[in-house]
């Protein structure tokens, strides 16, 4: 190999590794995690994520502080410089695209564009307080809700994976798989879940003891738990599974409805 030639592939490597440089530093001020904070007073008993539709994580925290993070940008379209959306009312007072306010008791969260309603977020919140996420649209991202000792109340269609929440669990949802894993500790309060067209997949520690009432249709209930089967009606629809039954003696109530999903109940502990 002459020395031209060797100096020019010199040149395209040294080329490339700027190029990748400038490509890297580009993306990475393009995915800057942005964060948001705010003090959660005493009197704050209810946090509620209104029309939060995207990706959302939530995570439990000790601390009296909302925090929330996300890479998302929020610019408005150049043509709609000098202009106010229609749709949305509310203003940023976050730099992420929300608007949080507070009525009497409850921290209200909700998007303040279409951009934010579809982003992507992961949201810390105190523990102790009851969590209520609603949708407004048609369909939902993934929600992840982990480690979290709040009383869950969700209306959402998308698949959710509640993990280890120590508090009541309501979820009702037309659409989305839902599973709801208790890795090392049993549930101590009441969970329903009922779903449409997808799975429902609870996972509990094999020591737990728990009133169970499962019903699906056109499907199946699926459990590796022993269980003392209860009296049930006579009558009872075409297509449908109903079961109503007492684990370990029976306990905290578990109620869970699916038209079109199979349901399994599982032990967390046993592989």
């Amino acid at each position: 190999m002459n020395k031209e030639k060797a100096s020019k592939m010199v040149r395209i490597a040294l080329a490339s590794i700027i190029f990748l440089s400038l490509s890297a530093s580009y993306s990475m001020a393009e995915k800057q995690l942005k964060t948001f904070k705010q003090k959660v007073g005493k009197s704050i008993t209810k946090i509620k994520l209104n029309g939060l539709d995207g990706k959302l994580e939530i995570i439990g925290s000790d601390n009296r502080e909302l925090i929330i993070q996300t890479t998302h940008s929020f610019e408005v379209p150049k043509k709609a410089a000098g202009l106010k959306s229609m749709s949305y009312t509310d203003e940023d007072n976050t730099s992420l695209g929300l608007f949080t306010n507070i009525k009497e008791s409850i921290l209200v969260i909700k998007p303040a564009s279409q951009y934010a309603s579809r982003a992507e977020y992961k949201i810390i919140v105190p523990k102790g307080l009851v969590l209520e996420i609603l949708e407004t649209k048609t369909f939902s991202e993934s929600l992840i809700v982990s480690n979290t000792q709040n009383e869950l109340i969700i209306k959402r269609k998308g698949d959710k994976l509640i993990k280890n929440n120590n508090g009541a669990i309501t979820i009702d949802s037309t659409g989305g798989g839902v599973e709801i894993i208790f890795e090392r500790q049993a549930p101590k309060y009441p969970i329903s879940v009922k779903t449409k067209f997808s799975d429902i997949d609870i996972s509990l520690p094999s020591k737990s003891k728990f009133d169970l009432e499962a019903k699906t249709y056109w499907k199946d209930i699926y459990t590796n738990f022993e269980y003392e089967q209860m009296n049930l009606p006579n009558k009872e629809e075409h297509g449908q599974k109903h079961i109503k039954a007492k684990v370990n003696g029976g306990g905290v109530k578990l109620l869970l409805l699916d038209s079109g999903g199979d349901i399994y109940i599982r032990k967390s502990d046993v592989k």
